[in-house]
């Protein structure tokens, strides 16, 4: 079926973009995060789609990046979540973010995202975190042991502090960036703090 489609950008509100492609305008449902990076009306764009058949009718879901689409199929793939709920879950948080806290096991953090509970958390922990454990280290983040205890120690020690979760994890990985080894848990905190 379709893979790409290029085309016109003609009309764009944050859940769907339309792009005329000879003369036929055509409809695809995509993110907030994509939204937010469409190019101007009238100006060419590159979408990777993924296109959903159900009984209400035939889908085409956009996505600026195949990392993006990937994802988006690896999660339409497990039983419970709808591709309704995988485009907010692409809406809501970075991908390096979400494969960080499903390789951590972090189902709080996982069940703040809009429309998954801490059933479909435990779900996507259970089916991708061996996936996402076999990424490159740059993508997981599991050369700077992002999966470690230390990590999540560091992550729930923020949130009981009062901090946003998605922020504590970014503040944590931006910590990790500096180091080449582990830093210790006082370190990651205070050099999160700093950071938040």
């Amino acid at each position: 079926m379709f893979e790409f489609i290029r085309g016109k950008m003609v009309q764009s509100i944050p859940s769907k973009a339309v792009v005329d492609v000879g003369g036929i305008g055509y409809g695809l449902v995509i993110s907030l995060k994509t939204f937010q990076k469409l190019p101007a009306i009238g100006t060419e764009v590159f979408f990777y789609v993924a296109p959903v058949i159900r009984e209400d009718g035939h889908f085409l879901y956009g996505f600026l990046s195949l990392e993006d689409k990937r994802l988006f199929e690896q999660l339409i793939s497990i039983s419970g979540v709808g591709p309704k709920t995988a485009i907010g879950i692409l809406g809501h948080v970075d991908i390096g973010d979400f494969q960080m806290a499903v390789v951590q096991g972090n189902t709080a953090l996982l069940s703040k995202i809009p429309g998954i509970g801490k059933k479909t958390a435990e779900r996507l922990v259970v089916e991708l975190k061996d996936k996402f454990n076999n990424l490159p280290a740059s993508d997981s983040g599991s050369s700077t042991g992002q999966g470690s205890s230390v990590v999540s120690d560091a992550i729930s020690a923020l949130t009981n502090l009062g901090y946003n979760p998605l922020d504590a994890q970014k503040a944590i990985k931006k910590v990790l960036a500096l180091y080449s080894k582990e830093p210790s848990l006082s370190e990651l905190i205070t050099g999160a703090l700093r950071s938040i």
